[in-house]
């Protein structure tokens, strides 16, 4: 009778050994051992992170009182645009860039000017350099800009690169990190000052050559430079300076007085619609988002932003080719033409500006 139990215990023992181990068994089997990882994505270590949504900024400096006569001086030889990158030359490229190379320091841009007819004591009310960028570029940029302490700027050569100019004392400190539109004209920094004291030197002269100097800063890093169109890509496209100066006065020759004639009554005249005398039509509208219209083939300045409707308003600010902006009020009719107001910028600046003048448009409303 024991001997019976102990077999019979030894066949259940047998049987739950069978019975674990197939659990043991399966238990293994369902442990997955090839199951690949997942590989992780590299990261990006070079391009810089965008700051909110890209938009076209113009340099937009308020114009002081008197206003002078707006005049464009044109890169004109292609010796006159060059970069040099930590000592070595480059000149004669169908592009040119302001920023850091490799390096972010000892990097510049130089940009000669030649027959600048401006007088020695004329007063710069503003002035600022215009680009022609050959694609959108949105990177991190820094620089300063300088004029050269020159009466007349020599010709860049191995032996007098734009690292070894004088400068002024007056310059213009740059750091942004926005979107520069290809194929449009773009205004950079207001640099009157820079040239105020070039033009004020006892040995400038009417016609002599002007050169503005950028040197890269640290802050935009290594690679922070963004390229536009040389004279050698273009001549049209050339880097272009544009000035608004008013030429020093003669004093006035005195005229002999004579006694005044009796003045007539006015007769009545009829009211007239100064709407009469503009001939475009009106294609803005308030509420309407408009744009600073792009032209790729002929290069125009940006469009001037005035105090009030009409052309002997103080010019408060100007935008450059693809800016936009939203309409407030009008049209109103005075000189000829149909002005807006306007808002613009990030800081919701707001100005009149003319719709077009003489059959051509300066803005249109965006689709």
């Amino acid at each position: 009778m024991k001997r019976h139990n102990f077999r019979r215990w030894v066949g259940l023992t047998g049987v739950f050994g069978l019975l674990l181990g197939g659990v043991l068994t399966v238990a293994a089997q369902a442990d997955p051992t090839n199951t690949p990882a997942p590989t992780r994505t590299p990261a990006i270590t070079s391009t810089p992170a965008p700051t909110n949504t890209p938009e076209p900024t113009a340099t937009m400096t308020a114009t002081p009182k008197p206003r002078g006569t707006e005049m464009i001086v044109q890169i004109s030889a292609g010796d006159d645009d060059v970069n040099e990158s930590s000592g070595q030359f480059e000149l004669n490229q169908q592009t040119i860039w302001i920023g850091n190379a490799e390096e972010s320091t000892e990097q510049y841009l130089g940009l000669r000017f030649r027959r600048v007819n401006i007088p020695n004591a004329s007063v710069i009310h503003s002035a600022h350099l215009e680009v022609y960028p050959i694609a959108d570029a949105w990177i991190p940029l820094s620089y300063d800009l300088y004029a050269e302490a020159a009466d007349n700027s020599a010709p860049f050569t191995d032996d007098n690169l734009p690292s070894q100019r004088e400068l002024t004392s007056a310059n213009v400190v740059h750091s942004s990190n926005v979107l520069w539109p290809g194929k449009v004209w773009y205004p950079l920094d207001d640099i009157a000052d820079m040239l105020q004291e070039v033009i004020d030197r006892p040995g400038w002269q009417s016609g002599n050559s002007l050169t503005i100097i950028a040197l890269g800063t640290e802050e935009g890093g290594a690679f922070g430079r963004k390229f536009f169109t040389a004279f050698e890509g273009g001549s049209a496209y050339a880097v272009r300076l544009v000035i608004d100066v008013t030429a020093p006065e003669l004093p006035p020759t005195p005229l002999p007085t004579s006694t005044p004639l009796p003045t007539a009554t006015p007769r009545a005249t009829a009211t007239l619609d100064p709407c009469e005398a503009v001939s475009m039509p009106v294609r803005l509208g308030v509420g309407d988002t408009g744009m600073v219209i792009l032209s790729g083939t002929t290069p125009t300045t940006p469009v001037n932003v005035r105090e009030a409707p009409s052309i002997e308003a103080e010019r408060i600010g100007r935008l450059a080719q693809g800016v936009t902006f939203d309409v407030l009020e009008g049209p109103t009719c005075a000189d000829g033409l149909n002005w807006f107001k306007v808002r613009y910028g990030e800081e919701d600046k707001e100005g009149w500006l003319a719709e077009g003048q003489n059959g051509l448009y300066f803005v249109e409303p965006v689709s």
